[in-house]
Formats: structure tokens, C-alpha cells, sequence
């Protein structure tokens, strides 16, 4: 009768596979990068309207989708204010909630990302800058609320074009 010799997997054995593996790995993840960087867009011919509409817009769509339910609840505290009413302290609680939310959602958006990097690309913070208080009116913010934006140079940072 035939003797049986059980099937052992040993480190030698692994390490010419594991080697292979290792190198078609390191291969491939080298070319990406390479390839990142041929892919690079050159703003001369990137930066046409209709190149820059439609990433702005998703963007734009993005960041409606994340915060405008936010953006309602502080446009309406706003109004509420600014109209003369006073804001009962559930209205307080829930401006600041919102507030603090947005601060949140707005330091982790991809969205907001990529609008800073479409104005970066072509050399011009209006794009960023414009398409976002462009979402900030439809929301209901008064002319009012949105230049006060504009005193927080983290969210858009005052660069002229060259």
C-alpha cells in the first residue's frame, strides 16, 4: 500500500511566489503613479467654460446634497433675526447645531476639495468662490449673511490670478 505524505506548506516554498506577487505588485502601482503625472490637465486648454460647468455643478450638487438641509436651518434663523423677531432657544440650539455640523461637513467635503482645486487649476478663486454662493443664495441667504463668507479665508483664500 502506497504511503501517504501529507501536503506541508512551508516559508521556503512561499517565498518565490510571494517574491513574484511582491514585484507585479510594486509594477503596477509604479505605472499608476507614472501615468498620474502624464494625465496632469494643462490649464491653457482645460480651463474653457465648458470644461469648468459641469465639474462645478457636481460639485456644487454635492455639497447641496451634504449640507443644504443646514443651510435652510441657518437662512431661516437668519431671516428670523434680521427681521427684528427674537430666536426662541430652541431656534438658538438648532442654529448652532447647524453651524457646528457645517464647520464639520465643510472641513472634511470633497466637494469643497475640488472646487478649490478647479480654481487652483485655473489660476482663479472666483470659480470656487462663485459657484459656492451661488448654493448659499438658493438656500435663502441674505447678501447680508453670504459676505459674511468671505471673512473665513480657510474656506476660500483671497489669491488674485497672475
Amino acid at each position: 500500500m502506497p504511503q501517504i505524505i501529507p501536503f506541508n506548506i512551508t516559508r521556503p516554498a512561499l517565498a518565490p511566489y510571494l517574491r513574484s506577487v511582491l514585484k507585479s505588485v510594486s509594477l503596477a502601482v509604479g505605472l499608476c503613479l507614472f501615468s498620474a503625472c502624464a494625465t496632469t490637465p494643462d490649464p491653457a486648454e482645460v480651463c474653457s467654460a465648458e470644461w469648468i460647468k459641469p465639474r462645478t455643478e457636481r460639485a456644487v450638487n454635492e455639497l447641496k446634497r451634504d449640507t443644504f438641509s443646514r443651510l435652510k436651518t441657518i437662512a431661516s434663523a437668519a431671516s428670523t433675526y434680521e427681521v427684528g423677531e427674537g430666536l426662541s432657544l430652541f431656534q438658538q440650539w438648532r442654529a448652532a447645531s447647524a453651524v457646528k455640523g457645517l464647520i464639520r461637513d465643510y472641513e472634511t467635503s470633497t466637494a469643497l476639495a475640488d472646487l478649490k482645486i478647479l480654481s487652483a487649476t485655473c489660476k482663479d478663486p472666483k470659480i470656487a468662490k462663485d459657484a459656492f454662493y451661488g448654493m448659499l443664495e438658493e438656500a435663502g441667504f441674505s447678501e447680508k449673511l453670504i459676505a459674511m463668507f468671505d471673512s473665513f479665508q480657510t474656506l476660500f483664500p483671497q489669491t488674485e490670478p497672475t
